[in-house]
């Protein structure tokens, strides 16, 4: 008897403790958004990196690149504005990962903390007027600069919580 009541305990255990430990819609959309804003941001640095270093010819298609790619990033952040799931909830998430022989596990808190943080700074990529700077010939100033190294902090650590890259 005792056994029996032990195997249908264990049996509910089991059952209840080894479904995932988070919204995988949600989880989805949150890799459809990442997915998309790290290369889009990325591209974008380099591509401000680039032209502020050589600003000739080759400089200019980089800064249109990156012009290009802010009107993108800001369009990104409006599809996804109120799509994503809000940040409480996961920041009870706890995801198992696994990508080739590599294991690990994202807790909520963080995946939460750097989603929202890259949302934030590719959000304030919007006050750099590229066509201004563009128009005037001018380097990037120390404020303009200051959030271009801000979202790329951002985007890695974003990209290091999902994909320990």
């Amino acid at each position: 008897m005792m056994k029996k009541i032990l195997l249908v305990i264990l049996g509910v255990f089991f059952l209840t403790g080894c479904g995932p430990n988070f919204d995988q819609e949600g989880m989805q959309t949150v890799h459809d958004y990442a997915g998309k804003l790290i290369p889009l941001t990325s591209e974008t640095i380099y591509a401000v990196n680039y032209w502020s270093r050589f600003p000739g010819t080759e400089g200019q298609e980089k800064i249109q690149q990156a012009e290009e790619n802010l009107e993108a990033i800001e369009e990104l952040n409006e599809e996804f504005a109120g799509k994503l799931p809000p940040r409480e909830e996961i920041e009870k998430w706890r995801i198992a990962r696994s990508v080739q022989d590599r294991r690990w596990i994202i807790k909520g808190e963080d995946l939460a903390e750097a989603l929202y943080t890259a949302k934030e700074k590719t959000l304030e990529l919007e006050n750099v007027d590229i066509s201004e700077i563009k128009d005037e010939e001018r380097q990037l100033g120390e404020e303009e600069s200051i959030y271009f190294d801000e979202a790329e902090e951002a985007i890695d650590r974003l990209r290091h919580v999902l994909y320990r890259r």
